[in-house]
């Protein structure tokens, strides 16, 4: 499930960053309060439960690694745990993640909902755990060194991830058993599932919890724009943070840009080939001139799935 890079901003998780996604809000500590936890209302349960009490994993290892991916099912309560190890002439590292969500369930449809409510990282003995993206984001900075816009963007990133529902249409195997889990959209907004348009000079899309625009000059050196959206009635709305590679340091530079604003509306339901339509109606002034004001952006949903052996 790759959905975050919740790690990427601590030095010491540098070795997880495969995850992929992010977290993150305000630098300002009057946010760290109960609403950075999780607020997700998942629909009641339907059918049979063909999850609890089984454990499905995978394994990936090659020269120097070895990364395995676990599934298991309680009765309300799924975890989803990466164990790494990396090996090479200069360092060993080990290290397990470990994510936390409350599920139901729908079993004529295949489909299982789930709402993260913590998240856990081991390495070399040490365990670092936080159930909202207030905690996060105090992790963020004590340990990881942050501070000012790039602190802003990573606990906005966390407030959307911790809100945002994860839908998966559910397949077990017949023969053996093996779990599926793709990605699945059921309409609305806020959606993990992923949404991509290709742009003249780079790209749009929706992924783990945010709006990412990317923009590349003549010497495709590339900006990247990210919001973290809070959706109501057709309308979105959020701060616009850019990211940039410094040239001298080689090191990822944040600017909170201002707030954007837009509408949107969705069409169809299921794996694939689903849209969303995004209009952005008001862009702050540093803005990349890709991202248009009063222009139709529409992105199609591409498939995203993995399969896990039944563990005996």
């Amino acid at each position: 499930m790759k959905k975050s890079q919740f790690f990427s901003a601590l030095p010491l998780f540098a070795a997880v960053c495969f995850l992929a996604a992010s977290l993150t809000s305000c630098s300002n500590d009057d946010d760290d309060d109960d609403s950075s936890s999780s607020s997700v209302t998942l629909p009641a349960s339907s059918g049979t439960n063909e999850l609890s009490g089984k454990n499905w994993s995978v394994t990936d290892s090659g020269t120097g690694y070895s990364e395995s991916e676990e599934w298991e099912f309680s009765d309300s309560t799924a975890t989803y745990t990466i164990a790494y190890s990396y090996t090479d002439s200069d360092e060993n590292e080990t290290g397990s993640i470990t994510e936390t969500y409350k599920y139901t369930y729908d079993s004529e449809n295949g489909l299982v909902y789930l709402a993260l409510t913590k998240v856990s990282y081991t390495s070399e003995g040490t365990t670092y755990t936080w159930s909202s993206a207030a905690e996060y984001k105090k992790l963020a900075s004590s340990v990881g060194g942050l501070t000012g816009d790039e602190l802003a963007d990573e606990y906005d990133s966390a407030v959307a991830t911790f809100k945002t529902p994860v839908i998966y249409k559910y397949t077990i195997s017949s023969t053996d058993s093996s779990l599926t889990l793709a990605e699945y959209f059921d309409g609305d907004l806020p959606t993990a599932a992923y949404f991509y348009k290709s742009l003249s000079s780079g790209s749009i899309r929706i992924k783990d919890c945010s709006i990412r625009i990317s923009v590349y000059d003549e010497n495709y050196n590339y900006t990247y724009y990210y919001i973290y959206p809070t959706y109501s009635d057709s309308t979105f709305t959020g701060t616009l943070y850019s990211c940039v590679e410094d040239e001298d340091s080689g090191e990822e530079v944040y600017t909170t840009l201002g707030t954007a604003t837009g509408t949107y509306s969705t069409s169809g339901k299921g794996t694939s080939g689903s849209t969303i339509t995004l209009t952005f109606t008001t862009v702050p002034d540093d803005a990349s001139a890709d991202i248009t004001a009063n222009t139709a952006f529409t992105l199609t949903q591409e498939s995203d799935s993995d399969t896990y052996a039944l563990e005996s």
